[in-house]
Formats: C-alpha cells, sequence, structure tokens
C-alpha cells in the first residue's frame, strides 16, 4: 500500500493546433497549461500528480473552468520515475496521434469527464442565480453551514460567547502563508475573508498556489485557520472535490435516507453529534455538503 501512495505521473501535453509537445509545469491565470520543453533536463521542473490524490482532479477542473480553448489541448500520462526514459518515445508517438492511437491509448487521459462535469456545475450556478432572489434559502443553509464550521472549530463557543475569543492574529506567519499558498492577507482583508476565518469560518473560494514537490500552480480553494493546543495557527485549504463523499463523517455512518438528504437538499436534516477527535468533547453539528467545494462540513 505504501508503494501506491507514492506513485506519481507528470502530464505530457499536446498542442493540436501547433502539434507543439510539452510537460505540464501547473497552471496559467487564464486557466491554460503552463507547459516547459519535455526533456530529461527540465524533470524538476515537471508538475507531478499523486497517481491516487485528488491533485489531478483539481489541475483538470480549473483548467476546464478557466481555459477558453480546453479542446487544444491533448494530456498523456507519464510515470514520474520513467519520464526521462519515455519522453522522447511519447515526442515520437505524438507526431502522429492518429497513426499511433492504440500505442498512446494507455498513456491517454480521458477528459470528458472533467468537463461534463465543470458544464453541469457551472450550469446548476447558472440556475441557482435567478433562484436566490425568490428564495433566500441558499443563503440561510449558508449561514448554518458558517454557523456550524464556527461550531466544530471553537469548542468554546458550544459554552456559550462568554470566554469566547478569535483567533489570535499575532500567531499567523503571513509571510510563510504567502510563500507556501500565495496567499496575501490584504487580499483576504478586502474580501472580508479574514473576519470570517479569523472567527472560525471558512473563506469564499479563492486562488492559491500551493507548492507541490518545489513547483506552484494554481488552485481554487476555501480557507480556514486551524488553532492547535499550543496557540499556533496553521492555513487549512478546503479544495473541490471531484465528488462527495457520503460514507462517513467524523465516525458519523451515514444511513441511505442521510445521503439522500444530501444529494437532494445539501444537508442532512438534523443535528447529530459529533465528537472532536483532539478534545473528546460531543459537539451537536449541523451536518451539510459546502455547495462550493462538495466538502463535508
Amino acid at each position: 500500500m505504501a508503494k501506491k501512495k507514492d506513485e506519481k505521473d507528470v502530464l505530457v501535453v499536446r498542442d493540436e493546433k501547433t502539434g507543439e509537445i510539452s510537460v505540464v509545469a501547473g497552471l496559467n491565470a487564464d486557466g491554460s497549461p503552463k507547459r516547459i520543453p519535455a526533456k530529461a533536463e527540465n524533470a524538476q521542473s515537471f508538475l507531478q500528480f499523486d497517481r491516487h490524490g485528488d491533485v489531478l482532479d483539481n489541475f483538470f477542473r480549473n483548467f476546464f473552468r478557466q481555459c477558453r480553448e480546453p479542446s487544444r489541448f491533448g494530456f498523456y500520462r507519464v510515470a514520474a520515475d520513467q519520464a526521462d526514459k519515455l519522453l522522447e518515445v511519447i515526442k515520437d508517438l505524438l507526431k502522429d496521434p492518429d497513426g499511433n492511437k492504440e500505442m498512446l491509448a494507455p498513456h491517454k487521459v480521458d477528459t470528458s469527464g472533467y468537463e461534463k462535469k465543470v458544464q453541469e456545475e457551472q450550469s446548476a450556478e447558472k440556475q441557482e442565480q435567478p433562484e436566490q432572489k425568490q428564495d433566500d434559502e441558499p443563503k440561510k443553509q449558508e449561514e448554518m453551514e458558517q454557523k456550524n464550521e464556527q461550531n466544530q472549530e471553537s469548542p468554546q463557543q458550544t459554552q456559550g460567547n462568554r470566554g469566547y475569543q478569535p483567533i489570535d492574529e499575532s500567531k499567523i506567519n503571513w509571510q510563510k502563508l504567502e510563500e507556501k499558498w500565495g496567499v496575501k492577507r490584504d487580499d483576504l482583508e478586502k474580501s472580508g475573508d479574514l473576519n470570517r476565518m479569523l472567527n472560525y469560518g471558512k473563506s469564499d473560494l479563492v486562488r492559491v498556489s500551493p507548492n507541490f514537490g518545489g513547483e506552484a500552480f494554481e488552485l481554487d480553494a476555501r480557507l480556514s485557520f486551524k488553532k492547535d493546543g499550543e496557540g499556533n495557527v496553521s492555513l487549512v485549504p478546503h479544495f473541490i472535490r471531484k465528488e462527495q463523499k457520503l460514507d462517513d463523517y467524523k465516525e458519523h455512518k451515514f444511513s441511505d435516507d442521510d445521503r439522500k438528504n444530501l444529494r437532494e437538499t445539501g444537508n442532512l436534516g438534523r443535528v447529530v453529534d459529533l465528537v472532536d477527535r483532539e478534545t473528546g468533547e460531543i459537539i451537536p453539528s449541523f451536518v451539510s455538503i459546502d455547495r462550493k467545494t462538495n466538502e463535508i462540513t
């Protein structure tokens, strides 16, 4: 199992208009893939994807959300530890992708599922806009989600407002956060996200530039702060998930009715007791799905 977790791929990308073959190094601000020459000497700059992780999913979700010409690019997986040996072979095959279709098939990334998912999300977002003018229920649900986030992150709040303290901003190393995540304090303050985060809530979706293996690329995520027992504060990113995972949450197992409610209404429809893993405290919680990230919260 440990071996599987370490398996990583790099993405070879072909510009279908020009025939140019490169390796993905991240995403540009316009959503197009950031590319570098497909040469072994550039291996340190290749963006690596954990084969069993969510980073690849997030990459393609952002690609299809932002890139104006997604059909212009074709993507092919190559094992990172074999890239130096396989790149020249893949480059030769991609000179005639139609003629070498069968040989390229094991490496070809089928992006149709990602594209369809993003189209469905964008269509749903457009439908929600007029509905919000007529019905404030989504706003109420979001307020409940925000309150629930605060309750779960701050056990003191369950005892009432007496003794409640927001996160101490002096404990936040902003320089480190900017270097690691590309997050700037001024941007969070201007958007109003900083106040929500200091009160144990989440930001809205923001652009972050996480650093994976020495390489940074852009993703959308909601952000929150987490405080440990010694008062140290760390940043927690909540990336957009490809799909909802409805098996259990904080040791609470969902019934069939629970899963149905979560899928259809976005919330459990009842309050359940969740155990704080760090303190052991039982916290009555309103469980819902974050509609912006698909994360259970």
